[in-house]
């Protein structure tokens, strides 16, 4: 994909497609390795998948670089001026957020990133049965 094209889609969705990211979490760093037909319709996808996220009340809690403005509109114009008027707030929500993803990576770290398990239960029980071993 054109890099015009892939700047519209970071820009607009910056928490779903992060192209800094470490190449050992996420492949977004090389960026989209596609032709441009796919552009419309991962613009259309994100486009449809926003009002979902919202109305399942997923908080985007995600820290803001000291150089965004906060453009970009939708839900990420919004936590934005969150983050602008009730600093406080929503830095109790992000620490929270930020302890959760350091708890999954140590456990990721310790025990591996897979689980034997085939059905959700077994899931769930085996990786109770490894914190507590």
């Amino acid at each position: 994909m054109r890099k015009e094209l892939e700047q519209r889609l970071v820009e607009r969705w910056p928490t779903w497609f992060n192209t800094r990211g470490d190449f050992r979490y996420t492949a977004m760093p090389r960026g989209f390795e596609h032709d441009d037909g796919w552009f419309d319709i991962l613009w259309r996808l994100c486009e449809d998948l926003e009002p979902l996220v919202a109305s399942v009340e997923a908080v985007p809690f995600i820290s803001f670089a000291s150089h965004h403005r906060g453009n970009g509109g939708g839900m990420w114009e919004k936590m934005y001026h969150y983050f602008q008027f009730k600093h406080t707030e929503f830095l109790q929500h992000y620490h929270k957020r930020r302890n959760v993803e350091s708890t999954f990576s140590m456990m990721k770290r310790e025990f591996g990133d897979g689980l034997r398990s085939k059905t959700d239960v077994a899931m769930v029980n085996e990786s109770l049965c490894n914190i507590l071993s």
